[in-house]
């Protein structure tokens, strides 16, 4: 499997519900307000969530709930931002 440096932000890594914040429905899907968005993967790609608002932005001022960042099996590379 690849590896994406996430760092320094791995604790902002979602890796099962509700960690490390309750957007994290598992490790690719954000859940708020009953609306889900999952990041669904083939053979060979790569991908990470991590939550934005209150973990990687710390100053209680709502942007972005969180980001995607994508590697396909070619090596593509993708960030998507998500706002449920």
């Amino acid at each position: 499997m690849m590896t994406m440096n996430s760092c320094p932000f791995e604790r902002c890594v979602c890796l099962r519900r509700a960690k490390p914040c309750n957007l994290c429905e598992d490790r690719l899907t954000f859940s708020e307000n009953g609306k889900k968005v999952r990041l669904s993967l083939r053979s060979g790609e790569d991908a990470k969530a991590i939550v934005l608002d209150g973990c990687v932005f710390e100053d209680e001022e709502l942007k972005c709930d969180g980001l995607f960042f994508y590697r396909s099996a070619a090596n593509k590379k993708i960030a998507c931002l998500v706002q449920n």
